[in-house]
């Protein structure tokens, strides 16, 4: 995936950002995985959507994604205050791929369409091959989340550049932005000759945030 479009203000012009600038790598591999940090939550374990956010930034700057011993029910439930873990297919020595549905957080579930939508959830998949490491998470969330367009940017840093316009579709339609920075999409991006990192956010119209797509990749040691 190729980004084009630089956020101006940061005056960034080049394809990628350096992998130092947001210290999100490089991802040693660890023996103990890290304590998740949220002030608000117990023990660690993050009971509001920025305390996940927070966790998620942890989790990719430690590389613990990257780790096979990362995945297990205790650890997904502790580091993101995940209440459930659904295993899309029964765990691997080499692969692990799963839902997490629901999470112990102050933030209350929606109603739409008579139907109840937790206010967060998060996909993951982790796949170890001979040549290389990687997992890719993804996480949506209704319009009620409490993180927005500029929590994001202090979090992350203003290393941002804008995504490349989505194709058009009769399908999706886009409502009109209510706030500044909303219907904003943009991504962080790095890599060198080992390993890469993808962020990915889109908000909705009033800049609240609506999904994240984190893509990581570690080469294998030659």
């Amino acid at each position: 995936m190729r980004w084009t479009a630089t956020n101006s203000a940061s005056g960034i012009g080049c394809l990628f950002l350096s992998v130092v600038a947001l210290s999100c790598l490089p991802m040693a591999a660890l023996t103990k995985v890290p304590e998740a940090r949220d002030p608000q939550g117990a023990d660690g374990r993050p009971t509001t959507i920025p305390g996940i956010m927070q966790s998620l930034k942890a989790a990719i700057s430690t590389g613990v994604l990257l780790q096979e011993g990362f995945y297990l029910e205790k650890n997904l439930k502790s580091y993101f205050g995940a209440t459930m873990v659904d295993w899309r297919e029964k765990p691997a020595p080499d692969f692990r791929s799963g839902y997490l549905p629901t999470f112990s957080i102050s933030t209350p579930p929606q109603t739409i369409g008579g139907s109840k939508i937790e206010a967060i959830s998060a996909t993951f998949l982790y796949r170890s091959e001979p040549d290389k490491v990687t997992a890719v998470w993804s996480f949506v969330l209704t319009e009620s989340s409490d993180v927005d367009f500029d929590s994001i940017e202090s979090l992350y840093g203003h290393g941002w550049q804008v995504a490349p316009p989505e194709l058009p579709s009769i399908h999706r339609k886009q409502a009109v932005a209510t706030r500044p920075r909303g219907n904003s999409h943009i991504v962080y991006a790095g890599s060198d000759d080992r390993q890469s990192y993808e962020i990915e956010f889109r908000f909705y119209p009033n800049a609240t945030l609506l999904t994240v797509d984190v893509a990581l990749e570690r080469k294998a040691q030659p």
